[in-house]
């Protein structure tokens, strides 16, 4: 059986969504699924929660803002504002073999990604110390904008 249409399947707390063409063979109970699971308002706030206080203590002194580094980190697990995971499911449907197909970060990747930030923070701390630092920081954020 092959689906033609993408049928969601909601549950409390996730939608689990299968792609059109995704088959399920009756005669052997086997499939070949791609699909994918977007959570809720709820988990999705949750995740971001958990996300930001992880990276609040990891940024902690750094002048980063935690939030603008969620956002660019799991910006390829985002859709229409809420936590979505792309899968890929093969074999019997009573033992199958998942595959997550969406790039999650390590923590270390998130930090790194930060750098930018990170030393723009640091640079306008500098700066505010500085006479004339108001100005040095509107021509580095000048310069920003033409690279």
């Amino acid at each position: 059986m092959k689906l033609l249409n993408e049928p969601t399947f909601p549950t409390k707390n996730y939608s689990f969504g299968l792609r059109k063409g995704s088959t399920l063979r009756l005669s052997n109970s086997s499939h070949n699924f791609l699909g994918s699971v977007l959570a809720t308002d709820e988990e999705t706030r949750r995740v971001f929660e958990n996300v930001d206080k992880e990276l609040s203590q990891a940024l902690k002194g750094t002048g980063a803002n935690a939030v603008s580094v969620r956002n660019k980190a799991l910006q390829n697990i985002i859709r229409d504002g809420k936590v979505s995971l792309d899968f890929r499911s093969l074999g019997a449907l009573g033992d199958p073999n998942v595959k997550l197909l969406a790039n999650l970060p390590g923590l270390t990747d998130v930090i790194r990604s930060a750098g930018g930030d990170i030393l723009d923070a640091q640079l306008k701390k500098e700066l505010d110390k500085i006479p004339g630092g108001e100005a040095a920081k509107k021509a580095v954020e000048t310069l920003k904008r033409h690279l």
